[in-house]
Parts: C-alpha cells; sequence; structure tokens
C-alpha cells in the first residue's frame, strides 16, 4: 500500500528563492525515511506533549496548588541552656500566657520563662532563638515559636520543667497564630507553605504549598483561618479560600472569593460563605446546599438551628441552617448594623443606639432600649455575666450596663480621654477599660463603682490577661505586672526591679 502523502505549507519565507525551506527539507526526510504509521505514532506523540503542555500552563494561570503529603526526618534536639535571672531582658509585647497556675513569657532576646502565676517564682528557663509569638500551651506542652535571621523554629517544651521535647526547623515562618488542634501543629511560612506535625513528637505529617504565581505579586498564603470538623481553612493573597483534610492535606475543594469577603462561619458541618449570596456549603466536599440570593447580606449570626441574616433593606431574615428555609422576618424602623445572638436572644443594634431583644425562634419583640441621646456612634459589646453592654462614643465614652430579661439600665459610667485603641473587656465579674494616658480601669460588673485603677507612673500597654485573682498587665516599658485583682497592689514583676 503506496505511503500517504503529507503536504504542510511553509509559512516563513525561503532563504533562497527555488531552494527548500528548513521546513520543507524536514518533511521530505521524514517522507522519504518513516512509514505512514511511524509518521502517525509521531505526530500523536507531538500532539499528547502539546496537549500536556497546555494542562500544565492552564495549571499554572489557575493558580492550582501543589500537594505534597510525605514525611520528614526526625526533628534534630536544640540543647537546652539554664540561664540566672541577670541575664533576663524585658519581654516583648504579646509574649506573656497564663496556663493552669503558671505564666509563661518570652523575651527580646530569645529567654523563655516558666513562674508561678501567684507570686512570679521560677519555675525553669531556657534559651531559643528570637520570639516570633506568645507561648502557646496545650496540652502539658509549651509551644514557643521563634526564628533566626534564616529559619523559623518550633520548640516543644514539657511544661512541667521545661525539657525540650522536640524541635522543628522550617523557613521564615509568617506571623500569624500557630494553631493546635486533634494532635497537630500547625505553622504557616512566610513562602506559602503550611505544615502540620504530630504533637506528640514534631514529626511533619504533610505540608501544602498554594503554588507559584505568573504574575508580578508572589502566591501566598495569607492566613491560616479555622481547623473544624477534621478541615484545615487556608486563604491564599488571591483570594482563593481552600479546604483540606487536616488528616492528610488533601484538598477537598476550594473556593474563590475577593478581598473583601470576611472568613467563612464553619458550623455543625456547614461552611457559611457570603461573596454575591450567602451559601452554605457541606464542608466535607464543598456541595452547594442553599444560597439566599434575594437582598443583599451585611452579615449574620449563627445559633442552634437558626441564621440570622442582616439584609440591608433593614430586614432580619431568620432562615434554617439545613435548608435556609424562612422561618421569620423582622423589619427594623430604622438602619441597623449588629446582629448578636446569644441565650435564645436576637439583639439588633440600630445605627442611633436604639437596642432591639427578639426571640430567636419566633421573632417576637421581647423589649426595646432608647439611649438617652442619638448624639455620637455606638457599638454593641457581647453579653456576659448577665448583662449586655452598650458603648456611646461621644465627647466621653459611655457605658451601658442592660439587664438582659428587660432592657433597664443596669448601671452607667462615662469616662473621659478613653483609649480607643484598646479593646473593652468583660471577665469574672470586672470591666476594664484604658485611657489614653495608660492607666487602667477596672469596674465592678455588680453596680459599675470603679474598684481601682493602675498607677499614674504605670503606663500600660497591650490587652490584660486576668487569671488566679490577678491582673497581668505589661507596661511600656516591655516588663511584666501582676497585680491583685481585689486592690490593685503589685504582687510580682517580671522582671524584679532593681
Amino acid at each position: 500500500m503506496p505511503d500517504d502523502k503529507i503536504e504542510i505549507s511553509n509559512l516563513d519565507t525561503p532563504d533562497d528563492q527555488g531552494k527548500p525551506s528548513p521546513l520543507q527539507r524536514i518533511v521530505k526526510f521524514a517522507g522519504a525515511r518513516f512509514t505512514s504509521r511511524t509518521r502517525t505514532t509521531f505526530f500523536a506523540l507531538t500532539l499528547l506533549i502539546g496537549g500536556c503542555t497546555l494542562i500544565y500552563l492552564l495549571l499554572s494561570y489557575l493558580h492550582i496548588p501543589i500537594i505534597q503529603a510525605k514525611h520528614s526526618p526526625t526533628p534534630t534536639a536544640v540543647s537546652r541552656i539554664t540561664i540566672s535571672d541577670s541575664t533576663l531582658q524585658s519581654a516583648s509585647p504579646n509574649s506573656l500566657s497564663v496556663v493552669n497556675g503558671v505564666a509563661y513569657i518570652g523575651t527580646q532576646d530569645g529567654t523563655l520563662s516558666a513562674r508561678q502565676a501567684d507570686n512570679g517564682t521560677a519555675i525553669w528557663q531556657t534559651k531559643t532563638a528570637l520570639p516570633l509569638l506568645a507561648p502557646i500551651v496545650v496540652d502539658d506542652t509549651v509551644y514557643n515559636i521563634s526564628e533566626n535571621s534564616h529559619n523559623g523554629h518550633i520548640d516543644a517544651f514539657r511544661a512541667s520543667d521545661g525539657n525540650l521535647q522536640w524541635s522543628y526547623q522550617t523557613q521564615l515562618l509568617a506571623a500569624q497564630p500557630v494553631m493546635v488542634s486533634g494532635g497537630i501543629v500547625y505553622v504557616c511560612t512566610q513562602t506559602g507553605t503550611i505544615y502540620a506535625l504530630r504533637a506528640s513528637d514534631g514529626k511533619m505529617l504533610w505540608h501544602f504549598t498554594v503554588g507559584t504565581s505568573t504574575g508580578v505579586t508572589p502566591l501566598r498564603l495569607e492566613t491560616l483561618l479555622s481547623i473544624s470538623d477534621g478541615v484545615t481553612i487556608i486563604r491564599t493573597n488571591n483570594q482563593i479560600l481552600y479546604f483540606l483534610r487536616s488528616q492528610d492535606g488533601s484538598q477537598l475543594w476550594h473556593y474563590a472569593v475577593d478581598l473583601s469577603t470576611i472568613p467563612p462561619v464553619v458550623d455543625n458541618g456547614i461552611a457559611y460563605i457570603n461573596y454575591h449570596s450567602l451559601q452554605a456549603h457541606r464542608l466535607s466536599d464543598g456541595k452547594l446546599l442553599w444560597q439566599y440570593t434575594a437582598g443583599n447580606v451585611q452579615s449574620y449570626t449563627i445559633q442552634r438551628d437558626l441564621i440570622y441574616l442582616n439584609i440591608e433593606d433593614r430586614t432580619v431574615l431568620s432562615l434554617n441552617v439545613q435548608n435556609g428555609n424562612q422561618r421569620w422576618r423582622f423589619r427594623a424602623d430604622k438602619p441597623f448594623d449588629t446582629l448578636i445572638a446569644q441565650n435564645n436572644t436576637l439583639f439588633v443594634k440600630m445605627l442611633e443606639g436604639t437596642v432591639v431583644a427578639l426571640q430567636d425562634q419566633t421573632g417576637s419583640r421581647l423589649w426595646q432600649f432608647n439611649p438617652p441621646t442619638q448624639n455620637g456612634t455606638f457599638s454593641l459589646s457581647d453579653m456576659k455575666d448577665g448583662v449586655l453592654y452598650l458603648i456611646m462614643d461621644d465627647t466621653s465614652i459611655t457605658f451601658y450596663a442592660l439587664q438582659l430579661n428587660n432592657g433597664h439600665i443596669h448601671w452607667k459610667q462615662s469616662i473621659h480621654y478613653i483609649d480607643h485603641g484598646y479593646n473593652f473587656q468583660v471577665d469574672n465579674g470586672f470591666s476594664y477599660t484604658r485611657q489614653i494616658n495608660g492607666q487602667m480601669n477596672i469596674w465592678s460588673n455588680n453596680d459599675g463603682h470603679l474598684i481601682w485603677h493602675s498607677p499614674g507612673s504605670i503606663l500600660i500597654i497591650g490587652d490584660l490577661i486576668e487569671a488566679n485573682g490577678l491582673v497581668y498587665l505589661q507596661q511600656a516599658d516591655e516588663s511584666i505586672l501582676a497585680l491583685r485583682l481585689q486592690d490593685g497592689k503589685i504582687a510580682w514583676r517580671y522582671p524584679s526591679a532593681t
């Protein structure tokens, strides 16, 4: 059977008229040397290689991530060094954790110290690299996150005596919280990789790299959002949410959002994503269960079997979490901006300060609080100790403590020169505020009277920690104070005053 003829037009201009072009010479050589079957096989392979190349380029363009699940060598041991109190430096900001009656303090020179929380007595201390985050204490293990100029370190110390259990070295770590859940330690690097380490020995279980970017901005892991129901959720700087199986790091599904999209909320195996519409996805595989498209959802909150939507037309909508069916609707008289669901009640705060309490299952109105004045900016704090706190920001800050059952004012206090950068805190029957001069004020939640305030000579920075009948504060010089909750007197100081 004669060979089939192959004709290929040469689109390139020949170098010399009347002479075959390089392409024509190649075709002539192929026709002379190869059979029809061989040529067919050759072109099939060419099409296969070209197709694979196109698929690779498409995956790179779409930023489909690279998943690698493999084991690492046994973590390297790091020597533990005990040093004397005389070498201690002042603690860096956010370097204090208080757990189970022990205060764990990281310092700027890399010292990690464990002290009795009630009196500051040293239990143990050790030397690490420069601390990046406050010590994390989980299940009798202290995880210290540090770095030098080249690498990040995760060191696991036994909480009782400071003995090093394991240490893992990786690329420079991202300055975001390390999560410990289900016996796995999750850490993120600056180059866009998340590592999952076994908490018992530091062995790497898997790592996930978000991929490489073809654009100007490198593709990076922006944040580790949450770990829930065996699923780890991360977000990249090109605004893609990845849902990974926590056990092995394999990708379950992913979803593209934009910069303004708030992190997804996970509740009872459902992931809620508010992007163009409120969508309820099955967490395990991303299947869309239902979505609400009839209005623009400003915010939402979940309690038991209902999800409450803040619709921009002054409407509160209550939907069943399983199927999105409407349970009830509430039309507000004025624009509102806050929904808080607690204790079988939904609290709705209007922009001008009015608070309406609704029964969460029926939407019926329980009570309404109208502020004495509508001047200023209002915010609503979560209910604690049976009290709801409404904060009015005008020429001064006024705190309204509202009774939960009827909305009556339990007490109120006005404070001048409040520090707007400090979050109002409520813990164990006390309220904490800070003024612009750094002075901390402690109020009783029973009647709102001032119990004590920190001396003017103590300039406080950062948030406080309340535990064991003490309030732990950090001064502007970065030293740490433990003050007695009952009267504000100094119980101990770190480092010790000289």
